[in-house]
This record gives structure tokens, sequence and C-alpha cells, in this order.
């Protein structure tokens, strides 16, 4: 923004990502509730991370720049994140969609300054890009790691720094030790959002009797956890839960328990290659099963898990927060000419641009200190890529989520929805503390009252 709080135009300078230029009836109170017993954050010495941090050499293995005029300086905006690896894809999907709010908003956005550091795969080199970027560079928004050991490490080591932190990992505590951050924000879904609302709507509209099945690790088994805990509370009944390891099981044999213990639908948390393999053999074994699928979004993720299982996920139901994935992803290669695999990804990306922006633009003529930034952030309503965006008192965002079908059309799959849902909320559990540290031994203990909270 100029002095006079007028937008000014931008221009890219240098290279980006990927060296690329960047231009029985159940009310939803009842669901929500669950057990607080169990749920706590991982406590860390910051101390500790932070010597270690500072100790570490400044390694920035690349950057790009939005760059504003002379003579008023651009804010800075970090990203950490992963070029290779397993999580490179979903990586370029947030940053296309980041570049795509600033392409499409030109009258309506600050002018960026935005620097890429791969945060590697170890921590000393997570370290090393968390020191560039907040020591060095001094951004004032930090788009955090996808990894949950790395974001996790992140989430510590900005306690206390002058950084608004957006974290992209879904099952990772917006708390260090027991401090409550009051500058970090996640724009994704949370574990909890990603599958709860499933819940009501799935015992309403599919029967009572659920099978559950989805990948062992941990937003898989949390993703489960919380559609399991919502599910019981409203009266439903579990036939079996299995996870299958995200590095191979035998998912047929899996579906025959789902066969022998006369569920009336299938709920499964799996996402990329492993959704693939699960779509296809659902859909062979679908003869047999007769029974309903359902799953978070990542199930049927676009376009690279809907189009890769094509006519396996005919049918399949899953919750949606963004409307029209095929048309979100056509704009991204219309106006970038890049081809993206994860639409929800890019829709996290558009939206963080959104909220800097907008923050930005709202802080720059009282001054764009951090507690003025942290305080637009928290009372945001940003018309985004997923209709409206606002977050809750522990940051978490609160989105319209509905119940989308995938169906066959002309030889393509096509998402439908099938039921508004309204506004999703996280519960309040005190700051950050969403999600299981690990996995509970065993279900529910019976009770008289299960839509209650637990003591």
């Amino acid at each position: 923004m100029s002095d006079s709080g007028n937008p000014v135009s931008y221009e890219i300078t240098g290279a980006g990502f990927g060296g690329e230029a960047v231009s029985r009836s159940c009310s939803q109170a009842d669901a929500v509730a669950m057990p607080v017993s169990g749920l706590r954050s991982h406590a860390m010495s910051r101390r500790k991370f932070l010597g270690g941090a500072i100790a570490a050499s400044v390694m920035v293995l690349g950057g790009g720049t939005i760059a504003r005029s002379a003579e008023s300086p651009s804010v800075k905006v970090g990203f950490m994140l992963s070029e290779k690896g397993p999580l490179a894809e979903e990586a370029a999907s947030l940053m296309a969609g980041f570049e795509l709010f600033l392409k499409e908003r030109p009258d309506d956005k600050a002018l960026l300054e935005v620097h890429n550091v791969d945060p590697g795969d170890k921590e000393e080199t997570v370290l090393e890009a968390l020191t560039s970027l907040v020591m060095k560079e001094e951004v004032r928004f930090l788009v955090g790691p996808m990894p949950p050991s790395a974001s996790e490490k992140v989430i510590h080591g900005v306690a206390g720094a002058n950084v608004i932190l957006f974290v992209t990992n879904p099952a990772a505590k917006l708390v260090a030790g027991e401090m409550c951050l009051p500058a970090s924000f996640r724009v994704g879904l949370n574990s909890f959002l990603a599958a709860q609302p499933l819940a009501a709507w799935a015992l309403k509209s599919l029967g009572v009797k659920a099978f559950m099945t989805g990948s062992d690790d941990l937003i898989g088994n949390e993703e489960t956890d919380f559609f399991a805990g919502a599910f019981y509370r409203c009266g439903g009944e579990f036939v079996d839960r299995i996870m299958i390891s995200p590095n191979g099981g035998d998912v047929e044999e899996v579906l025959k328990r789902a066969i022998d213990g006369n569920a009336d639908f299938v709920f499964a948390s799996f996402r990329d290659d492993q959704a693939i393999e699960f779509l296809k053999t659902f859909k062979s074994m679908s003869s047999k099963l007769n029974k309903p699928l359902i799953g978070p979004e990542c199930l049927v993720g676009y376009p690279r898990a809907a189009v890769k299982a094509g006519e396996c996920a005919a049918g399949v139901k899953t919750l949606a927060t963004l409307k029209d994935p095929v048309q979100f992803v056509g704009r991204i290669k219309e106006k970038l000419g890049k081809d993206i695999t994860h639409s929800v990804r890019a829709a996290e990306g558009y939206d963080i641009a959104g909220i800097i922006c907008h923050a930005v633009g709202e802080g720059a003529s009282q001054g764009i200190d951090l507690a003025r930034l942290t305080d637009i952030v928290e009372t945001i309503r940003l018309e985004g890529s997923r209709g409206v965006l606002t977050f809750d008192k522990n940051h978490e965002p609160i989105l319209s989520a509905s119940i989308r079908e995938w169906r066959p059309n002309h030889g393509v799959l096509e998402p439908v929805v099938i039921q508004e849902l309204g506004p999703q909320h996280s519960p309040d559990l005190g700051c950050g503390r969403i999600g299981f540290p690990k996995r509970p031994e065993g279900e529910p203990e019976e009770s008289e009252d299960r839509g209650g909270m637990d003591e």
C-alpha cells in the first residue's frame, strides 16, 4: 500500500517456488462434544530449540520477490515449503493458489516480497530455514511446513517472535508447551473439521452401523477418531475399525471385514496414492459390498485422486469446503499456466494470500505492527476460495461445509453438492488442543448421555 492507503501495482522479480517466476437424531452440538481426556500438547524446550536455531548456519535455498516502489518498503512473506519429496506436489499447489490470488486481485492487495526456503527433511535444515526467514529476512508472515514434526518445531520456534504464522499441518497443535500462540492461525481444515461433520449426516442418511478404515498415520487416525467420536455420540455403532499402513496393506482383506460385519456404510480416510488404490479395490468389490462409501475431502482429492481413480470414485460421497474444485483448478491453469494436483491446498494458499493482503492493507494507516496485524486477522471475514472464512478464538478456521457426491458425466467425474451443512466449528478445548497426541487405546466407554462432554 502507498502512504495514502491506495493500492499500488506490483511486479514479479526473481525466482519463486520451484524456480518459476512468481506473478437417533443428533444436533451439531451433540456431534461436536468430544472427550477432553487424552488431549494434550507436546512439551518442548523452546530455549533449546531457539538455541539450536540461532547457532545453525543460514542457508537460503531460493526465493522470489513481488516488489513495490522503492519509496515504500514491501512486506515480507516467508514460505517453508518442500520442493522435493512426498509433499512437494501439495506445496506447489498451495503456492499456485497464493499466486492466483495476486494475479486475480491486482487492485486489492498489498505488495509482498516472497521468500521460499525448502525446510528439507532433517531437524537441522528445518532450523536453518526458520532462522533464515525469521532472523535474517525478518519476514512478517510465515507459512509453515507441512510435515508434522517440522510443523511442530516451527510452532515452538516462533513463540514470541515478531511474525504471524500460518500452520499448514492439519494435526499440529497451535500451542508451544502450555503457551497459547496469539499470532498463529490455521487456514486449512484441522483433522476434526475434515471428518467430524460427516457423522450426524451419515447417521441420518446412511444408517447406524459404520465400518471405519483409513491410513494408519497421524492424520488418518485423527480423522477417523473424530468421526468415530461424533458418530458414537449421535447414537451410531461401530462394526469395526481397521487402519492400513501407508506403506502398504491388504485392502481387499480389510473390506471383507466390512462385508462380514454387515455395516450400513464404510468411512475411509485415505489420500493420494493410498486413496486411489482403496477406491479401485472398493469398486472391484462393489457387488459384494453394496455399501455407500464416505470420507473426508481428500478421499477423492481433485484433480489427482479423482482423475486417476476415474469411475472407481463414482458415487463416493465426501465432505467438501471447496464448492467447485474443477472450476478452481481451471482458473489456475488458465491464468498461471500451471497444472496442480491438490485443489484444496491451492484454495488454502489462495485464502492465505487474501488474509495477508487484507491485513497489511487495513493496518497500513496505523503502522504494520504485529499486534495490529494479529487483531485484523482474528476478526477477518474473508470472501475466499471456499466461501466466507472467519476464525474462532483459538484461531481455527470456521468454514461452511457440504456433502459432495462424485457423479460420472460423459466419461468425466463431476462433483455435485447434495446437502449443505452450514458453518463448521472446532470444539473449544483451549487454544491449540485439537487432535489426539496419539490414537486412543479403546473405544469410548458406555454412558447414559452420549451427547455430553466427558469429564
